[in-house]
């Protein structure tokens, strides 16, 4: 039987789990502070049925932004780093189903006809077929990841389900009129942009949650990119 730590086969699971792997990675956390992340990005879809509103616009916002701002609290305190991670953890799961076209839009039968379709696709292409997550590993990196929305993760959750929006039309057109929808390498574009905007986002989400974490003496500790960031210019841009 699959543990809940391990992804199965679509965007709440294996997707969830490589866009949380991909950008921990990037920011510098460890293979222990990835393993939590990872492990209780899943946990949300676990949570049970009358949840499953949370996982939509609006509502995946403000969770996403509540919960970054419990996992701060969280990593102020004594020997609650890992406390303080998983709950950043199911934070990400928020963000990210923010940036899936169909979490974008209201929780209403007539716009949710492909919604597993499209999941299936995208975790079929993580790491077979177009290879988003070689894609993502190698997507350009940011000094600042959205700068914009470090302290206002709500607001970026807000900016991907806009983005999402936008494609909703295109990607849901496709599935139900073109039998080869899964071939087409225009669709694999839309498709790894989207992802791609919600690897940045939850890179922004990472480090707004670390030197958020940092602004009091507490036992967290800062990944070394995440510092590196924060250094010289950077660090003056984010005050701005």
């Amino acid at each position: 039987m699959k543990s809940a730590a391990e992804p199965s086969e679509n965007w709440t699971d294996l997707t969830h789990w490589d866009l949380t792997d991909i950008a921990a990675l990037r920011m510098g956390f460890s293979p222990a502070q990835r393993s939590i992340l990872r492990h209780n990005v899943l946990i949300p879809d676990m949570w049970g049925v009358l949840d499953k509103i949370r996982h939509y616009m609006p509502l995946c916002s403000i969770f996403a932004a509540e919960l970054t701002r419990e996992a701060v609290r969280m990593a102020k305190k004594p020997d609650s780093t890992t406390n303080a991670l998983k709950i950043l953890g199911h934070a990400m799961h928020f963000l990210q189903d923010a940036g899936n076209p169909w979490h974008a839009r209201p929780l209403l039968p007539f716009c949710q006809r492909n919604h597993t379709l499209f999941e299936e696709y995208v975790a079929a292409n993580m790491r077979e077929g177009f290879c988003f997550r070689n894609a993502l590993m190698n997507a350009p990196a940011l000094s600042i990841p959205h700068p914009e929305f470090i302290h206002r993760i709500g607001d970026g959750a807000v900016h991907l389900a806009k983005t999402a929006s936008r494609k909703f039309p295109l990607l849901d057109s496709a599935i139900r009129n073109d039998l080869f929808w899964k071939q087409d390498e225009n669709i694999a574009a839309v498709t790894l942009e989207l992802l791609t905007g919600c690897l940045h986002m939850t890179e922004a989400q990472i480090y707004s949650f670390s030197i958020r974490a940092l602004s009091e003496p507490q036992p967290f500790s800062l990944p070394a990119a995440v510092t590196w960031t924060f250094l010289g210019s950077d660090r003056r841009r984010l005050i701005e």
